[in-house]
C-alpha cells in the first residue's frame, strides 16, 4: 500500500496501479475491511478503500472501463461510498460523459446520503455540464456550506459563480459580483500557492479591476514563468494597451506585450498559441508585415491571420497550396471549408464538408455541415443531411435547434419557434439557440421580442452575426441611433474582425446602408474616411466612396478616390492592360476604372477622358467614343478596338 502511494506521489502511474490492485484483489486485506469498517463510524481511512479510490482514480484516467466497472461493483457491495456505489457509478458515467445517467446517480446517492459535500460537489459539476446553472450554483453552495473548509468545492464555487457572472454580462447584478469575489477570495485562501487558481482569479477581475489582473499576471510570469503565463500577460496588455488613450502609457502597454510574447517563444519556438497570439498582436498594431514574417515557415498560422484580417483569399491560396501535398490533412479541409463558408461558395462547401467526413466521421463534423448548409443557404441539402443525422444520432438533444432553424428557412415560423422554445427549455445558456428564436420573431414582425432575444445572445456570446441580426433589429424597431451604436461599436473596438470586403450581410455594409437611407451625410463622409484609413489597400471601399462622392456632386473627390483604386487595382493584378469585365458585371478593377472615367466627364475634363482611352483602344479616339469608354452606362462593355 505505501509503495503505491510512493509511485503515486511522483506520478508513476503503472507502477502504482500495480500495487493498489494488489491491495484491491486481496481477500486478506478484504476482509479485514469488512471487520473493521463497522467499527470505524465515520472515519474513512481503512487502507483497502484508499487503495480502492486511488485505483478508481487511476482506471478512470486511462479509460480503462472493464476495470471501472469491477471496481463500482465491488463498492457497491461492501458500501464503500455509503450510498450502495451510486457515487462511484456517477463517476464511472462522467468519465464516459454519460450525464444524464451521472445525474439520476448522484440524485439517488443524495436521496442516501442528504449530507455529502463532495456528492452535491460533483452533481453541481453535471449540473452545470447539462446547462442547468442555477442547479448547478445551488449544489456548489450546498456543498460549501456542508464542508467550508474544502479547497476543492470552494473553487468549484467560484467556478460556476464566474461562469455565471460572465454569461450575465452586463446584467449581472452588484450583489452577484460581491458574492463570486467573495467566493475567488475565500477560494485563494483555502488553496494557497495554487498559480492555476490566481490565474483565474486574473482572469474574472481583468473586466473591472485591469491594472490588479495585469500586476497578477506580472507576478505570475516572473514567479512561475511558462508559455502560458506568458501568452496571458501579454494578451491582457496588449488588450489594455488599444484602449489607452495616453500615447506613452500605451507604449509602456504593449512593450509589456511584446516582451511577454517573445518570452513565451524564447521557452518554446514553436509553441503554436505563443506564435499566434504575438501575430496576433502584430495584426492589431498595424504591423502585418511583421505577423507574415513570423508566420512565413507555418501555414496553418499563415492562413488563420489572412482568415481573422478578412483576406480570405489570401487564406484560400495559402490552404489550396498546402491542399495540394497534404488533402488528407483535417485541417487543410476545415481551414476551405471556413473560408468557403465565409464567401459564401455554395459548391466548395458542399464538396469540402463531405471530405472533412471522410477523413472524421464525427458528430461535431455531421452537425457543423448542416449548420453551414443553413448559414449559407442550401437549405434543401441541409434538409436531406438532418434527416439522415437524426436517423443515425436519435438521442442527439442538438438536433432539436438544427430542426428549428431548418423550419425558419423554409419558412415554417410558428413551428420554429416552438422548436427553439424547447431547445432553450433543455439548456437556457444556449446562445445560438437565443439567436435563432431571435431571428424567428424578427421575421414574424415581433421586433421588441426580437430584440430581447438577441440581447439574450449577445449576452452569451457576442458572435458577430447575433450583433448584426441586433442591429437590423433595432433598424426595424425604429430605433436607428441603437443600430448605429451596435454596429461601430463593433466596427471601433480595437479587436474586431476586419471586413474589408463589404459583405453585404457585413456590419460595415450594414451601417453604410443605414447612413445612406437615413441621409447623414456628414456621417456617410467620416464613415469612409476611416474606412479607408483602416483598409488603406480595398479597392472595393475606394470604388464606394468615389460613388458617393459622385451622388454628392463632388466630381473632383470622386476623381481621386477612383483614380487612387484604379492604381491600387494595377498593383495587384497581374497584367497592366485594360481592366476586365465579367459577363455584363464589373470587377473591383474595372468598376474603378469606369467611375474615374466617369468621374472626369462629369468634370468636363474631355481631354483627359481621351487621354486615358488611348491607352486601351487600338486606335486613337474621338470625341465620338469617349461615352463608350467612360463607361456612364456602369454594365457595357468595353468597346473592342476596331
Amino acid at each position: 500500500m505505501q509503495l503505491g502511494l510512493f509511485y503515486h506521489r511522483y506520478r508513476e502511474l503503472d507502477k502504482a496501479a500495480d500495487e493498489f490492485e494488489k491491495v484491491f484483489s486481496s481477500s486478506v486485506a478484504r476482509d479485514a475491511y469488512r471487520e473493521k469498517k463497522n467499527t470505524q463510524h465515520d472515519i474513512r481511512d481503512l487502507q483497502y478503500e484508499i487503495a480502492v479510490r486511488y485505483l478508481f482514480e487511476i482506471a478512470l484516467g486511462k479509460k480503462d472501463w472493464e476495470l471501472a466497472e469491477e471496481i463500482v461493483e465491488t463498492v457497491r457491495r461492501e458500501n464503500i461510498d455509503r450510498c450502495d456505489g451510486h457515487f462511484f457509478a456517477a463517476r464511472a458515467a462522467m468519465a464516459k460523459e454519460e450525464y444524464k445517467d451521472a445525474l439520476g446517480r448522484l440524485d439517488e446517492c443524495l436521496r442516501q446520503r442528504p449530507v455529502f459535500s463532495h456528492g452535491f460537489m460533483l452533481r453541481s459539476n453535471v449540473n452545470a455540464i447539462l446547462g442547468k446553472e442555477h442547479s448547478s450554483i445551488e449544489d456548489a453552495r450546498k456543498a460549501a456550506s456542508l464542508n467550508p473548509l474544502d479547497g476543492t468545492i470552494a473553487k468549484v464555487l467560484a467556478n460556476v459563480l464566474y461562469q455565471r457572472n460572465k454569461k450575465l454580462g452586463l446584467n449581472v447584478s452588484s450583489d452577484q459580483v460581491i458574492e463570486a469575489r467573495s467566493a475567488w477570495q475565500n477560494a485563494m485562501a483555502l488553496n494557497p500557492g495554487d498559480m492555476e487558481l490566481l490565474s483565474g482569479y486574473a482572469e474574472y477581475i481583468s473586466p473591472t479591476s485591469e491594472e490588479q489582473a495585469l500586476a497578477i499576471r506580472q507576478y505570475l510570469q516572473n514567479t512561475t514563468p511558462s508559455v502560458k503565463n506568458a501568452v496571458l500577460l501579454g494578451r491582457l496588455a496588449t488588450k489594455m494597451a488599444l484602449e489607452e488613450t495616453d500615447a506613452e502609457r500605451k507604449e509602456a502597454l504593449f512593450a509589456i506585450a511584446a516582451s511577454s510574447f517573445e518570452q513565451a517563444i524564447a521557452i518554446d519556438p514553436q509553441d503554436k498559441v505563443a506564435l499566434d497570439s504575438f501575430g496576433e498582436y502584430h495584426r492589431l498594431r498595424g504591423q502585418g508585415r511583421k505577423a507574415e514574417e513570423l508566420f512565413a515557415q507555418d501555414r496553418k498560422l499563415l492562413w488563420r491571420y489572412y482568415f481573422r484580417s478578412g483576406r480570405f483569399e489570401d487564406a484560400r491560396g495559402v490552404l489550396e497550396e498546402w491542399y495540394k501535398t497534404e488533402a488528407k490533412e483535417s485541417d487543410v479541409v476545415k481551414g476551405l471549408l471556413l473560408v468557403a463558408e465565409r464567401t459564401f461558395d455554395k459548391e466548395a462547401v458542399q464538396k469540402y464538408s463531405e471530405e472533412l467526413l471522410l477523413l472524421e466521421d464525427s458528430v461535431e463534423n455531421h452537425l457543423f455541415q448542416i449548420q453551414t448548409f443553413l448559414k449559407i443557404g442550401l437549405v434543401k441539402e441541409a434538409e436531406y443531411k438532418l434527416q439522415s443525422f437524426k436517423e443515425r444520432y436519435p438521442d442527439e438533444r442538438r438536433a432539436l435547434l438544427l430542426e428549428a432553424w431548418l423550419a425558419m428557412r423554409q419558412g415554417r415560423l410558428k413551428e420554429a419557434l416552438e422548436l427553439t422554445t424547447r431547445s432553450l427549455e433543455s439548456n437556457e445558456n444556449n446562445a445560438s439557440a437565443w439567436r435563432v428564436r431571435g431571428e424567428v420573431n424578427f421575421l414574424m414582425t415581433n421586433y421588441d421580442k426580437a430584440i430581447d432575444d438577441l440581447k439574450r445572445s449577445k449576452s452569451l456570446s457576442p458572435e458577430p452575426d447575433t450583433r448584426i441580426a441586433l442591429a437590423r433589429a433595432y433598424r426595424q424597431a425604429d430605433r436607428d441611433e441603437d443600430a448605429i451604436t451596435e454596429l461601430k461599436s463593433m466596427i471601433d473596438h480595437p479587436q474586431a474582425a476586419t471586413e474589408e470586403v463589404p459583405a453585404e450581410g457585413g456590419s460595415r455594409a450594414l451601417l453604410e446602408q443605414i447612413y445612406l437611407q437615413l441621409g447623414k451625410k456628414e456621417a456617410l463622409k467620416r464613415f469612409y474616411d476611416e474606412t479607408l484609413q483602416k483598409f488603406p489597400d480595398s479597392v472595393l471601399w475606394y470604388n464606394r466612396a468615389g460613388a458617393f462622392a459622385i451622388a454628392e456632386g463632388e466630381f473632383d473627390r470622386a476623381e481621386q478616390l477612383y483614380g487612387q483604386a484604379w492604381q491600387k487595382g494595377q498593383k495587384d493584378s497581374k497584367d497592366n492592360g485594360a481592366p476586365k469585365r465579367y459577363e455584363g458585371r464589373l470587377g473591383p478593377r474595372a468598376a474603378a476604372f469606369d467611375g474615374y472615367l466617369e468621374a472626369l466627364v462629369l468634370s468636363g475634363k474631355f481631354d483627359k477622358v481621351l487621354e486615358e482611352g488611348r491607352k486601351y483602344v487600338g486606335r486613337d479616339c474621338t470625341t465620338g467614343h469617349y461615352q463608350e469608354i467612360s463607361g456612364v452606362s456602369r454594365h457595357r462593355i468595353l468597346p473592342k478596338s476596331h
